[in-house]
Protein backbone atom coordinates (compact mmCIF):
# COMPACT_ATOMS: atom_id res chain seq x y z
CA UNK A 1 0.00 0.00 0.00
CA UNK A 2 1.28 3.62 -0.43
CA UNK A 3 0.21 6.82 0.63
CA UNK A 4 -0.05 9.78 -1.39
CA UNK A 5 1.61 13.29 -0.25
CA UNK A 6 0.97 16.36 -1.93
CA UNK A 7 3.26 19.22 -1.21
CA UNK A 8 3.81 22.61 -1.91
CA UNK A 9 6.97 23.78 -3.24
CA UNK A 10 9.13 26.21 -5.46
CA UNK A 11 8.34 27.31 -9.02
CA UNK A 12 9.93 25.03 -11.12
CA UNK A 13 10.86 22.28 -8.77
CA UNK A 14 7.72 19.81 -10.60
CA UNK A 15 9.12 20.70 -13.88
CA UNK A 16 12.77 19.47 -12.60
CA UNK A 17 11.25 16.35 -10.85
CA UNK A 18 9.80 15.67 -14.57
CA UNK A 19 13.02 16.03 -16.29
CA UNK A 20 14.32 13.67 -13.92
CA UNK A 21 12.08 10.71 -15.02
CA UNK A 22 14.38 7.63 -17.37
CA UNK A 23 12.01 6.42 -19.88
CA UNK A 24 14.14 3.86 -20.42
CA UNK A 25 12.67 2.91 -16.86
CA UNK A 26 9.62 2.90 -18.36
CA UNK A 27 10.66 0.55 -21.21
CA UNK A 28 11.96 -2.04 -19.40
CA UNK A 29 9.39 -2.34 -17.08
CA UNK A 30 7.02 -2.71 -20.04
CA UNK A 31 9.45 -6.04 -22.05
CA UNK A 32 9.48 -7.09 -18.38
CA UNK A 33 5.89 -7.09 -17.89
CA UNK A 34 5.30 -8.77 -21.39
CA UNK A 35 7.97 -11.45 -20.73
CA UNK A 36 5.76 -12.03 -16.95
CA UNK A 37 2.21 -12.04 -19.42
CA UNK A 38 3.45 -14.48 -21.64
CA UNK A 39 3.78 -17.63 -18.79
CA UNK A 40 0.96 -19.78 -19.28
CA UNK A 41 0.84 -21.18 -16.06
CA UNK A 42 -1.55 -18.69 -13.64
CA UNK A 43 0.85 -19.92 -10.61
CA UNK A 44 3.84 -19.00 -12.08
CA UNK A 45 2.75 -15.95 -13.68
CA UNK A 46 1.64 -14.57 -10.20
CA UNK A 47 4.77 -15.28 -8.73
CA UNK A 48 6.96 -14.28 -11.57
CA UNK A 49 4.48 -10.44 -11.74
CA UNK A 50 5.74 -10.53 -7.34
CA UNK A 51 9.27 -10.99 -8.08
CA UNK A 52 8.79 -8.39 -11.12
CA UNK A 53 7.47 -5.97 -8.62
CA UNK A 54 9.94 -6.73 -5.75
CA UNK A 55 12.58 -6.28 -8.44
CA UNK A 56 11.20 -2.50 -9.37
CA UNK A 57 10.65 -2.25 -5.95
CA UNK A 58 14.33 -2.26 -5.09
CA UNK A 59 15.61 -0.47 -7.65
CA UNK A 60 13.30 2.28 -6.72
CA UNK A 61 14.73 2.49 -3.70
CA UNK A 62 18.17 2.75 -5.38
CA UNK A 63 17.91 5.52 -7.56
CA UNK A 64 17.93 3.32 -10.52
CA UNK A 65 14.64 3.09 -11.76
CA UNK A 66 13.04 6.56 -12.05
CA UNK A 67 9.92 5.73 -13.87
CA UNK A 68 7.74 8.21 -12.76
CA UNK A 69 7.29 11.73 -10.70
CA UNK A 70 6.98 9.46 -7.01
CA UNK A 71 9.91 7.31 -7.88
CA UNK A 72 12.84 9.96 -8.92
CA UNK A 73 11.42 11.79 -5.23
CA UNK A 74 11.46 8.25 -3.42
CA UNK A 75 15.50 8.02 -3.75
CA UNK A 76 15.71 11.80 -2.69
CA UNK A 77 13.74 11.17 -0.02
CA UNK A 78 15.69 7.62 1.39
CA UNK A 79 19.08 10.02 0.87
CA UNK A 80 17.31 12.91 2.73
CA UNK A 81 16.42 11.04 5.21
CA UNK A 82 19.69 9.40 5.62
CA UNK A 83 21.25 12.10 5.58
CA UNK A 84 19.25 13.42 8.81
CA UNK A 85 20.39 10.62 10.18
CA UNK A 86 16.85 9.65 10.62
CA UNK A 87 16.23 6.57 7.94
CA UNK A 88 17.73 3.80 9.80
CA UNK A 89 15.95 5.02 13.50
CA UNK A 90 14.19 2.79 15.43
CA UNK A 91 11.26 5.83 15.62
CA UNK A 92 7.63 4.96 18.22
CA UNK A 93 5.15 5.10 16.88
CA UNK A 94 3.12 8.90 16.80
CA UNK A 95 0.97 9.35 19.58
CA UNK A 96 -2.60 8.42 19.66
CA UNK A 97 -4.86 11.45 18.40
CA UNK A 98 -1.89 13.00 16.43
CA UNK A 99 -1.48 10.07 13.78
CA UNK A 100 -4.00 11.61 10.85
CA UNK A 101 -2.48 12.67 7.96
CA UNK A 102 -3.13 16.26 6.88
CA UNK A 103 -3.44 19.98 7.94
CA UNK A 104 -0.53 21.84 9.35
CA UNK A 105 1.05 20.75 12.11
CA UNK A 106 0.53 22.79 15.63
CA UNK A 107 3.08 26.19 15.29
CA UNK A 108 2.94 26.15 11.47
CA UNK A 109 1.56 28.98 10.14
CA UNK A 110 -0.18 29.58 6.61
CA UNK A 111 2.35 30.48 4.12
CA UNK A 112 5.06 30.51 7.29
CA UNK A 113 7.20 28.14 4.19
CA UNK A 114 7.42 31.25 1.66
CA UNK A 115 6.22 31.38 -2.11
CA UNK A 116 5.49 27.78 -2.62
CA UNK A 117 3.03 27.82 -6.04
CA UNK A 118 3.15 24.54 -7.21
CA UNK A 119 2.18 20.93 -5.50
CA UNK A 120 3.80 17.84 -5.91
CA UNK A 121 1.92 14.82 -5.86
CA UNK A 122 3.75 11.66 -4.64
CA UNK A 123 2.85 8.49 -3.43
CA UNK A 124 5.35 6.77 -0.98
CA UNK A 125 5.54 3.53 -0.10
CA UNK A 126 3.68 2.71 3.32
CA UNK A 127 6.99 1.67 5.23
CA UNK A 128 9.01 4.82 3.86
CA UNK A 129 5.84 7.69 4.86
CA UNK A 130 5.44 5.67 8.59
CA UNK A 131 9.90 6.76 8.47
CA UNK A 132 8.90 10.51 7.27
CA UNK A 133 6.08 10.80 9.90
CA UNK A 134 7.69 9.55 12.51
CA UNK A 135 11.00 11.30 12.35
CA UNK A 136 9.12 14.83 11.69
CA UNK A 137 6.89 14.25 14.51
CA UNK A 138 9.27 13.37 17.16
CA UNK A 139 11.94 15.43 15.49
CA UNK A 140 9.18 18.90 15.98
CA UNK A 141 7.64 17.40 19.07
CA UNK A 142 9.93 19.17 22.02
CA UNK A 143 8.75 22.88 19.94
CA UNK A 144 5.63 22.14 19.38
CA UNK A 145 5.18 21.26 23.14
CA UNK A 146 6.59 24.38 24.47
CA UNK A 147 4.38 25.91 21.59
CA UNK A 148 1.48 24.98 23.56
CA UNK A 149 2.81 26.07 26.57
CA UNK A 150 3.31 29.17 25.48
CA UNK A 151 -0.15 29.60 24.11
CA UNK A 152 -2.11 28.81 27.14
CA UNK A 153 -0.09 31.90 28.63
CA UNK A 154 -2.24 35.23 29.90
CA UNK A 155 -1.66 37.75 26.63
CA UNK A 156 0.34 39.91 25.71
CA UNK A 157 3.47 37.71 25.94
CA UNK A 158 6.53 39.42 26.93
CA UNK A 159 9.12 39.97 23.81
CA UNK A 160 11.17 37.19 25.09
CA UNK A 161 7.93 34.66 24.95
CA UNK A 162 7.20 36.29 21.16
CA UNK A 163 11.17 35.77 20.11
CA UNK A 164 10.99 32.18 21.40
CA UNK A 165 7.87 31.36 20.01
CA UNK A 166 8.98 32.59 16.16
CA UNK A 167 12.11 30.07 16.94
CA UNK A 168 10.00 27.33 18.08
CA UNK A 169 7.91 27.37 14.99
CA UNK A 170 11.30 27.42 12.53
CA UNK A 171 12.11 24.63 14.37
CA UNK A 172 8.77 22.20 13.65
CA UNK A 173 9.96 20.18 10.30
CA UNK A 174 7.04 18.83 8.77
CA UNK A 175 6.80 16.16 6.59
CA UNK A 176 6.47 18.12 3.35
CA UNK A 177 10.03 20.07 4.71
CA UNK A 178 11.47 17.00 4.36
CA UNK A 179 9.96 16.34 0.58
CA UNK A 180 10.67 19.69 -0.33
CA UNK A 181 14.39 19.05 0.23
CA UNK A 182 14.52 15.58 -0.75
CA UNK A 183 12.98 17.41 -4.24
CA UNK A 184 15.21 19.95 -3.94
CA UNK A 185 18.31 17.99 -4.23
CA UNK A 186 17.51 17.36 -8.01
CA UNK A 187 18.97 20.78 -8.45
CA UNK A 188 22.06 19.70 -7.52
CA UNK A 189 22.27 16.56 -8.90
CA UNK A 190 21.59 18.75 -12.60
Amino acid sequence: MSKLLVVAVARGVVDRVAESVDPEASEWWAAELDRVRAIRAATERREARAALEEERDRRRRGGEHNDTNSAVVLYQLLVELDSRGWLHRDWDPVEPGHARLGGRPWGVQRGSRGELPERLQVWLPEDVFEVLRRSTWHVSAPSVRRLQQLASLPRPLSEAQVYEAARLRREVVTTADVVRSAANRLEVAH
